[in-house]
């Protein structure tokens, strides 16, 4: 019979010697998650005029993000074009607080707009899913520590 014996790798850590790569990668999610507390912008958009050659005027309005404003300007009227310039469009921003502006509060705004998370289901991943891999890394690590089979070495 053809059995092969089990093959245990070394755990990341002992209560003696700590292994390197535990070391980074406890490093490198904690420097991404306090990243998510830096502010990223001061000020949002809340709304915006575009005004077209033939006179016609376009104003929308942004109660979460900005949305739709590239189409709005991409689509112009029949015979008209965009205004040149700062002429064509003009907004209106709205200071952010910086507990608001950073990622975790993006994260938090977009998400109690319920209404709208349809809307920035793409921005809402982009800034969930480093969270995701951070905690999936932080899982590993802690099974690898705690776990009986330690860290694989290939």
């Amino acid at each position: 019979m053809n059995q092969t014996p089990a093959i245990t790798a070394p755990q990341v850590a002992s209560k003696t010697a700590r292994d390197w790569r535990l070391l980074v990668a406890i490093a490198a999610s904690i420097i991404l998650l306090a990243a998510y507390f830096v502010p990223m912008f001061n000020y949002r958009i809340t709304s915006a005029r575009t005004q077209f050659s033939g006179g016609t005027t376009i104003q929308s309005s942004f109660p979460v993000l900005i949305s739709g404003q590239h189409y709005t300007q991409a689509h112009h009227p029949v015979k008209e074009e965009l205004l040149p310039g700062t002429e064509g469009v003009s907004i209106q921003v709205a200071p952010m607080n910086p507990a608001n502006s950073s990622g975790w509060g993006w994260v938090a705004y977009i998400l109690s707009h319920r209404a709208y998370v349809g809307t920035f289901v793409s921005y809402l991943f982009c800034l969930l899913l480093p969270i995701v891999s951070t905690a999936m890394i932080l899982l590993l690590m802690a099974r690898a520590y705690w776990g009986q089979d330690g860290w694989p070495d290939s």
